[in-house]
């Protein structure tokens, strides 16, 4: 094991020191709080070694409240493949580090580091998805990686304003970072789903007043509309950017209180 001196406050240096001095063919990414199913090793690993790939992602399970919640897509856990080739794979796979299998060699050949910010790892597990010129697996029915969503020390649940300006600043780093490596539809289509998380940190602000027009100067400035993918979301944007403000206030206040509902969570969980 490798220990360090200090707590660096983010997990981009540690992880920068692994990448640095791993000796395995194959890395995984587990946050702390979390949990693998017993065979996930076996599983992930079996399929990058045998279709010789970069990237293996699967599905994922929630706990919450000491309950674990499958995906509603799933009825039987089995190991059915997607492959995917093409720029979709940017939009439909999750843009996380944890729950994907990464070949070693993969990162030192394009020299991929974490980079020294917050929601390094939506940046890190996208350019990896641009850099690959592999197919990607992907396990909709294995969902073994267990995520913990009470992880109350995690950035999600420490939220402020400058946690918004830093997932905005990502967004866009991400859209500079895709330039000509795909189309447009598909980097506004990313960008779209990322929209998710920005109204999940906007229910956790306390000044929420702020947070709404931080993100209407955001895309007031864009070239383009974004329509988040989640009808609830998409119709408070649209509230947002005509700005009537004080009706977005309300509608994310109500918002922060489905947020922070122990039931709905848990009705969440269960649905997704």
């Amino acid at each position: 094991p490798i220990l360090l001196d200090k707590n660096s406050g983010h997990p981009s240096y540690p992880r920068n020191i692994a990448l640095e001095q791993v000796t395995a063919p194959y890395i995984i990414f587990l946050d702390s709080d979390d949990r693998l199913f017993d065979d996930y090793c076996e599983v992930m690993y079996n399929l990058i070694n045998t279709n010789n790939l970069d990237i293996v992602n699967c599905n994922h399970t929630s706990k919450l409240n000491d309950k674990v919640y499958m995906p509603k897509s799933i009825s039987t856990i089995d190991y059915t493949q997607k492959i995917f080739s093409s720029d979709e794979r940017l939009v439909v796979l999750n843009h996380t580090v944890w729950g994907n299998i990464y070949r070693t060699s993969f990162f030192r050949e394009n020299n991929i580091k974490f980079l020294h910010m917050l929601f390094e790892d939506v940046v890190f597990s996208v350019y990896c998805l641009i850099k690959t010129q592999k197919d990607v697996i992907y396990l909709p029915n294995y969902p073994g990686y267990i995520y913990f969503i009470e992880n109350e020390s995690s950035v999600t649940h420490d939220v402020s304003v400058k946690t918004l300006n830093d997932f905005l600043k990502v967004m866009e780093l991400i859209y500079n970072l895709l330039g000509e490596n795909c189309s447009e539809k598909i980097k506004i289509d990313l960008l779209n789903d990322l929209m998710n998380m920005v109204f999940f940190i906007l229910s956790k602000l306390e000044n929420k007043s702020e947070g709404i027009e931080i993100l209407y100067e955001f895309e007031n400035k864009l070239d383009f509309t974004l329509t988040p993918l989640s009808l609830p979301f998409n119709r408070l944007n649209k509230i947002i950017m005509k700005k009537h403000f004080k009706t977005s206030l309300i509608l994310t206040k109500v918002m922060s209180v489905l947020y922070n509902n122990k039931k709905i969570q848990g009705f969440v969980a269960k649905n997704v």
